[in-house]
């Protein structure tokens, strides 16, 4: 099983916030999106993406851990981009 520090430093931004963080889940939000991995009982991992605007939810399956930071490193990019801040300008 991964530690759950690794996980949280492959997470680990300044457009989200950590949620939850225990042995068998971590969730983390955007205000937007909603990203939750949970340990499955027998193998593997569930990464679960939801967007809490239309409801949409996305999920995925790894068998292997270095699946699962592969995953992540590859799309961390493109859920920073999703987190636009608000600009209020001279309200």
């Amino acid at each position: 099983m991964i530690e759950i520090k690794k996980l949280i430093e492959t997470v680990k931004s300044e457009h989200w916030d950590i949620v939850v963080s225990t042995e068998t889940t971590l969730t983390f939000t955007t205000g937007r999106s909603e990203y939750t991995i949970t340990k499955r009982p027998l193998k593997g991992y569930k990464f679960t993406e939801l967007s809490t605007h239309s409801g949409n939810e996305a999920v995925h399956i790894f068998e292997r851990p270095e699946d699962l930071i592969i995953y992540i490193n590859e799309n961390k990019a493109t859920w920073e981009e999703k987190v636009i801040p608000f600009d209020f300008g001279d309200a």
